[in-house]
């Protein structure tokens, strides 16, 4: 190992001697600043960037080189509040160098900052003064991927920038991918000696003004992606080779203990039986831990290790659950996937950014099922909000075809469905409610409910729950009985029962009587609809994390009082998003209303929006009307 960095080393020093650095960064920041000023004026911003610029090195044996020069102009107390402390980013496996830092004062005298590793404090930073920093990265790749490379580059973003620019070294004779998303920018290609650049570069960027719950800027904004990797097979078939020396065979004493004591006398099971046990044994036993010193990056560690430890990261409690598969004969894999908050086309050629592992199983007609480990609260296949449709890599095993692996989105058919279903009772007495209610939440909101309730005394839960009701009314609510089952074994559901009153709700108009109906949840709330016109698209599965919706509210009015106007049964449907409400009216005092709702979590395309507002307004309005009695 030594030798090999050594080399590299000698390399990388021949390698600069090529004036390569000189040939490309090649720049005066002086100047850049007296041009490009002229022709800035930035009036909605905390600060800009006059130059973002990124050069990356390869070189032949494995060694690469990453120089940032960054150069922005601060423009308000924000943008001081927001700089004046700088962290430069880098990993383990890499060493910074800072080669420049400059302060520029708005009249021209340059101060050097605090510089402490990769935290740099701009001390007496003013509004208009001139941040310069040029850093630069230096790594050594070992193993089959130390001759790979994969990258990518946003270029517009919410910051206005005046240059944006990507640089690509590599020996002339490396094949390269490349391709830029929402939007064509050209690079500038030449060779130099054994060497060819290639090169990207935006002037005065487009601005991309926030919206809530738009997607990512990697899936709307112009970006570049890179690799020298020609397909994600690639990947898979690494990962493979590497990952399954970490899972158990038959000759791991520990591993097998552990599947004899779960499989012990328990014949004649199907797929889903045999994934059951196993997730509720690495739930109940195994603990969700991410510490780097612990675990490598992308490397599991053995089955055995994880049992024996009690804890593991995704990856290690992923390769265990395949471990224990393999015994039982249960078909499963590794997942690699880019969850869904990097958005979409975060990786659009084939890379190692991943960020979470999950495992999938083949029920007996085929089917995939995938499971998320790392969360104890969650029922046997749930699968948090995250996880919605995002990018994964099923990684193959030992006799399954690589060639056949793709970049694919995460089918969440078989999933459990999240699902909410609450049954209310409401009498009026005066002007104040009683209401007793039973709510049971299926999927992912279970875990939420768990984990908030489950080490709780009961004090604390019934002071809890006091809180929570009371956000939902604007008058005092007294909270009688709370009752909350499913929170301390691992089942499907968890149930909620509660019985309170609430006083001041009912109101008199005249000589009628009114009041709003108190829904347990919101299905939609102006949130999704507080802007005029929408540019990008709405991220839905970032709105909601409820698949159905089943309420009944049953009203009683005292014997002596009757409703006076009914609200007219209501059914509004969008994008495969249907809502009904109905009103049955039992006798004159008694009233029952069922809502329901089938929702789909897919984006709402920005040319839908309009459409889409009416849709949420009808709804707002149908469940902000009255009841009226006398």
């Amino acid at each position: 190992m030594t030798q090999i960095c050594m080399n590299q080393e000698r390399s990388l020093e021949i390698y600069k001697k090529k004036n390569l650095s000189k040939e490309v960064e090649k720049y005066k920041i002086d100047d850049l600043i007296k041009i490009l000023e002229k022709n800035i004026k930035k009036d909605d911003d905390d600060y800009y960037y006059i130059l973002d610029d990124t050069n990356i090195y390869l070189h032949p044996e494995g060694a690469k080189e990453v120089v940032h020069t960054v150069v922005l102009k601060i423009l308000n107390q924000r943008g001081i509040d927001r700089y004046k402390e700088t962290t430069l980013s880098y990993n383990s496996s890499e060493e910074l160098i800072i080669e420049e830092s400059q302060l520029i004062k708005s009249n021209g005298k340059k101060t050097n900052p605090e510089v402490n590793q990769n935290e740099v404090i701009w001390t007496g930073l003013e509004v208009n003064d001139i941040i310069y920093v040029k850093y630069r990265l230096k790594s050594y790749l070992y193993g089959k991927f130390a001759r790979e490379f994969y990258d990518s580059f946003v270029f517009t973003n919410d910051i206005p920038t005046e240059i944006s620019r990507y640089t690509l070294i590599l020996p002339k004779d490396k094949p390269i991918f490349y391709k830029t998303l929402n939007g064509v920018l050209e690079p500038a290609i030449s060779e130099f000696e054994d060497y060819k650049y290639y090169q990207w570069e935006l002037i005065n960027s487009k601005v991309i003004k926030d919206e809530p719950f738009m997607p990512p800027f990697s899936d709307i904004g112009l970006s570049l992606h890179l690799s020298t990797m020609k397909d994600w097979s690639e990947i898979a078939e690494w990962y493979s080779d590497l990952v399954y020396s970490k899972i158990s065979d038959n000759n791991d004493y520990v591993v097998q203990e552990v599947y004899s004591k779960i499989f012990n006398d328990k014949k004649n099971l199907n797929s889903s039986e045999k994934a059951k046990l196993i997730y509720d044994y690495i739930v109940e036993n195994i603990s969700y831990s991410s510490v780097s010193f612990r675990q490598s990056g992308i490397i599991p560690q053995k089955a055995s290790k994880t049992i024996n430890t009690r804890l593991g990261d995704c990856k290690d409690i992923s390769t265990l659950f395949v471990s224990l598969a393999n015994l039982c004969g249960l078909k499963a894999n590794l997942v690699l996937v880019s969850t869904r908050e990097n958005g979409l086309k975060g990786m659009n050629l084939p890379s190692f950014n991943f960020n979470h592992c999950i495992v999938k199983y083949f029920d007996e007609n085929q089917n995939e099922n995938y499971l998320e480990l790392t969360d104890r609260d969650l029922p046997f296949k749930s699968l948090p909000i995250g996880l919605y449709q995002a990018l994964s890599l099923t990684i193959p095993s030992k006799n399954e075809n690589s060639q056949k692996s793709d970049l694919v989105n995460l089918t969440n058919s078989n999933k459990l469905v999240d699902k909410s279903k609450c049954l209310t009772s409401l009498n009026i007495d005066g002007n104040e409610m009683q209401i007793s209610r039973s709510l049971v939440k299926y999927g992912n909101g279970v875990s939420n409910t768990r984990n908030t309730y489950k080490s709780m005394s009961s004090e604390n839960i019934t002071k809890k729950m006091q809180e929570e009701v009371s956000s939902r009314f604007s008058n005092p609510i007294k909270l009688k009985k709370v009752d909350i089952l499913g929170i301390d074994k691992l089942v499907d559901s968890v149930v909620i029962n509660q019985e309170f009153s609430v006083t001041n709700e009912v109101k008199k108009i005249g000589n009628l009587f009114a009041f709003s109906i108190p829904f347990q949840e919101q299905i939609f709330n102006s949130t999704a609809i507080n802007i005029p016109v929408r540019n990008y698209d709405f991220e839905y599965w970032n709105y909601e994390n409820i698949d159905e919706y089943e309420n009944e509210i049953v009203v009683n009015l005292p014997n002596e009082r009757s409703f006076v106007d009914i609200p007219s049964n209501e059914t509004f449907n969008f994008n495969n998003i249907n809502y009904s409400i109905s009103y049955t009216k039992v006798s004159k005092n008694k009233l029952v209303i069922k809502r329901n709702a089938q929702i789909n979590r897919n984006n709402i395309k920005a040319t839908d929006y309009n459409n889409f507002k009416t849709f949420v307004s009808k709804i707002l309005e149908v469940e902000g009307a009255y009841l009226t009695f006398k």
